[in-house]
């Protein structure tokens, strides 16, 4: 592959993303001792070998690994421990720039900041500021004041480039200075906001928070149940603006400035200028500045009639993404983006070539058949092949495939163009309206196929992804099993190169021992449901696990108990699925920042108020995929098998969980008062409580797990069949339909 830059920006990649992730000298020196040894090999064959041609591509490899360790290390050393070790954990006065619009989440504003000074001397730093008021800054704006700067452990942050986070109460903790000259983010940003506007103001709740995903790449409106239909069902990349949608605005915007400027030079300008644009629009993400660099690319080409290399300009992508922040390199959102296209640049043709077959040359002439079906295995190919590349990076950060993904996008991807198209027509023809109303009449009709497009859509992965099997569970030690495995097929091929002229065949049984351990992985723990009430020295401590998967509903206990909690849980599951903080005790939610720290979870719902101790709320509000929990109701689904309502409690909430084999569990919170709870959920099959729980008598259950630290304290007896107390130990039960019942 003689694709010098192609290689320096992947393989510069590769380097950084592996050591922020790994974070070890042996990995770090590792990469420097084999890129210095193939240094010496190329160097010596090129000498011996009387080359003419320099292999180029293969010197780019080691000095992008020399430059990939180099520049990690520098960014570690000499900018991010620094800072953390001078400013971090104490209290300074910060000057900064806002460079994002502030979000509301949580019931708190959240600004994204870039350091001007600290304490009056310069220095470059990214804060995230958090206030429960509103402070009036905008993009560019300088916010000053005393600020209590705290590290972030947020990967998510630090690729970011955000070393701080950063709490007040209080606006009038902060000075603010409005910025008076023009930035071109800061006029994205408005455009962005009117769009966005347009979509809330003319249709329902659920098309709008959709469309100001497809077209502007925000997904703060729509709601979890949502987004977590798009990522089972496979197409996550639908709602996420990158390559797909970067291609139909700009080849939009390229057809008609093409018929409007006949000049070469000022429609390719001009189409430069609205990609540069709709960058900004949609916040310059990385996915979004990949895709629109390539497509820049695309179109200067034009310029001089050249077709651009993919490959090249995916490397020169990524070296503008990456420069300046070798932290870079982590952001999830940037690696499965390039993975993603990698992986439809190596094996698209491949794949689409094989579907065709001999089959595919009877039926290409004819009109119709042969556009249908070349148009359906390109969108087979594609996505298999875009599959292909993120598999890795999905199985490693998310433990799950996607079932029914080449289904969905064949259903939904084929209307990608005529969608985003339609709201491109239905933005400018409602701008247009307000000058004149005969437009009006347009914008109402390309609204009408908007909503019909994005119904049919929304239910399409609705259903898909409400299957019981549009996904399918990867445990963490049968994928590093399956990577060793790999890499030893891959070694060992070497010694058979003629037997194997590709790495199709290689790459066909690695595929295949995949799925097939993934599918008797997950077909092993089916039909079991199993709940764990934990030994914690008085406290609620919860872990229900349903088909290998796990939710923490409570995180109560004494401090004492917290390694044996984490301890007990990390046996038990090595990531929950969900983790709920449901009180405003502290003593409630005492794991929560330990459990989020060792083993993470993928979804945190969690009520908040000032009696949460502030650590648990720093631990949990960096989670990333947090829903907040509020009012006197509430409710909550996991995996299309648990229904769990919240009822308001005091401080608290009763949680009232309802399993899909029929079997229900009821929670209690501390100082419960079982005359508030409704009659409808006074019935469980079992209850789970301690301490002192008023008008209990009004309870009944099959089973009755006391946590209380020295035995029940109620009032008076509950309505039980069976006993158990985690004074005494653990307690297991298998929610099977028998219940069997263990301790």
């Amino acid at each position: 592959m003689k694709r010098p830059l192609a290689c320096l920006g992947i393989t510069y990649l590769a380097v950084t993303a592996a050591a922020f992730y790994i974070k070890s000298s042996l990995f770090l020196w590792s990469v420097l001792i084999f890129a210095a040894a193939f240094a010496v090999v190329l160097t010596v064959k090129f000498i011996m070998g009387k080359r003419v041609n320099v292999p180029f591509d293969k010197f780019m490899i080691c000095i992008a690994m020399f430059a990939g360790v180099f520049s990690y290390v520098a960014e570690t050393n000499y900018h991010f421990k620094p800072l953390s070790l001078l400013y971090g954990e104490t209290q300074r006065y910060v000057s900064a720039k806002v460079c994002e619009k502030p979000q509301y989440k949580y019931e708190r504003f959240y600004y994204t900041l870039e350091a001007i000074t600290l304490d009056g001397k310069e220095e470059k730093a990214g804060i995230i500021l958090n206030c429960s008021e509103y402070i009036d800054a905008d993009i560019g704006d300088i916010i000053s004041g005393v600020m209590l700067l705290e590290n972030t452990e947020n990967t998510y942050y630090i690729s970011d480039g955000i070393n701080f986070t950063a709490r007040s109460d209080s606006v009038s903790d902060f000075s603010v200075e409005k910025y008076s000259g023009f930035s071109l983010y800061r006029f994205s940003s408005q455009i962005r906001e009117g769009i966005g506007d347009i979509f809330g103001r003319t249709m329902p709740e659920e098309n709008s928070s959709f469309f100001k995903a497809l077209v502007l790449g925000d997904k703060s409106q729509m709601s979890d149940y949502t987004i977590d239909s798009f990522r089972k069902s496979g197409v996550s990349h639908f709602i996420v603006v990158s390559g797909l949608h970067m291609s139909v605005v700009g080849m939009f915007f390229l057809f008609v400035l093409r018929k409007v400027l006949k000049n070469k030079f000022l429609y390719v300008f001009g189409s430069c200028a609205v990609i540069i644009l709709y960058m900004g629009i949609t916040g310059f993400s990385p996915s979004v500045v990949r895709a629109g660099v390539m497509f820049l690319v695309y179109v200067i080409g034009m310029l001089f009639n050249r077709k651009p290399d993919s490959f090249s300009s995916l490397g020169l992508a990524i070296l503008i993404l990456t420069f300046g922040n070798p932290y870079a390199g982590g952001d999830l959102g940037l690696l499965l983006s390039v993975t993603a296209t990698l992986g439809i640049l190596l094996w698209n043709n491949r794949i689409s070539g094989f579907l065709k077959g001999k089959w595919f040359n009877a039926v290409k002439e004819r009109r119709f058949i042969g556009k249908f079906a070349k148009g359906v295995i390109s969108c087979v190919s594609v996505t298999l092949s875009a599959t292909i590349g993120v598999l890795p990076l999905q199985v490693w950060f998310f433990q799950e495939i996607s079932l029914v993904g080449i289904v969905t996008n064949l259903l939904i991807v084929p209307l990608a163009s005529p969608l985003i198209i339609c709201a491109l027509v239905f933005t400018g023809f409602s701008v247009l309206s307000s000058f004149a109303g005969v437009f009006s009449v347009f914008a109402e009709i390309s609204k009408v196929l908007c909503q019909i497009l994005s119904d049919y859509i929304l239910k399409t992965v609705d259903f898909l992804g409400g299957l019981q099997f549009s996904k399918i569970e990867v445990r963490e030690d049968f994928y590093i099993f399956w990577i060793i495995l790999s890499v030893a097929l891959f070694a060992v091929s070497g010694k058979f190169k003629r037997r194997f002229k590709t790495a199709m065949p290689l790459f066909t049984v690695s595929f295949a021992v995949l799925v097939v351990g993934l599918i008797l992985g997950n077909l092993w723990g089916l039909g079991t449901t199993k709940l764990y009430v934990l030994k914690n020295g008085g406290g609620n401590t919860v872990l229900l696990t349903v088909d290998n998967k796990s939710a923490l509903l409570t995180t109560a206990g004494k401090y004492d108990y917290t390694d044996y909690v984490i301890n007990s849980i990390s046996g038990i599951t090595s990531k929950p699925d969900f983790l709920a903080v449901t009180e405003n005790y502290k003593s409630s939610g005492i794991y929560a920042d330990d459990i989020l720290e060792e083993l993470d979870a993928k979804q945190v719902l969690f009520y908040h108020s000032e009696k949460t101790d502030d650590k648990t709320v720093n631990a949990i509000e960096e989670n990333g995929s947090v829903s907040y929990l509020s009012g006197e109701k509430g409710e909550a689904v996991l995996w299309n098998k648990v229904l769990i309502n919240y009822i308001k409690e005091g401080n608290g909430f009763y949680q009232y969980i309802n399993i899909a084999n029929g079997k229900s569990l009821l929670i209690i919170p501390k100082l419960a008062d079982i005359e508030n709870l409704p009659d409808e959920y006074r019935y469980a099959d079992v209850i789970v409580g301690g301490g002192n729980i008023k008008n209990s008598q009004l309870l009944s259950c099959s089973v009755f797990i006391d946590t209380s630290d020295i035995g029940y304290k109620g009032e008076n007896l509950i309505n039980y069949g069976y006993t158990v107390k985690t004074y005494d130990g653990d307690a297991v039960l298998n929610m099977a339909d028998k219940n069997e019942k263990s301790h």
